[in-house]
């Protein structure tokens, strides 16, 4: 995690991390990564999600004073699901 964070502080000056951890959704387990950019004002969101031989990725860009939009991702996330 320590590399992940310098590679993101050194390209982007207000980089704070926010979590990163494994969480269950639908699809099964998957790696939930967040940060805060305060300089631009925005929340992102990554989450990887492993399906056999691939894996998808949500990524989500929010303001981080709108409340609802933050419910709104983490519900289409927990929702994700791989048809097989």
């Amino acid at each position: 995690m320590r590399s992940l964070d310098r590679q993101f502080a050194r390209r982007l000056p207000d980089y704070h991390r926010l979590a990163a951890k494994f969480i269950t959704i639908r699809a099964g387990r998957a790696f939930f990564f967040s940060y805060l950019r305060a300089g631009q004002g925005s929340l992102h969101t990554i989450v990887v999600v492993p399906a056999g031989a691939r894996s998808y990725t949500i990524d989500a860009t929010e303001n981080p004073d709108k409340h609802q939009t933050a419910v709104d991702v983490g519900r289409i996330i927990g929702s994700f699901a791989v048809q097989r």
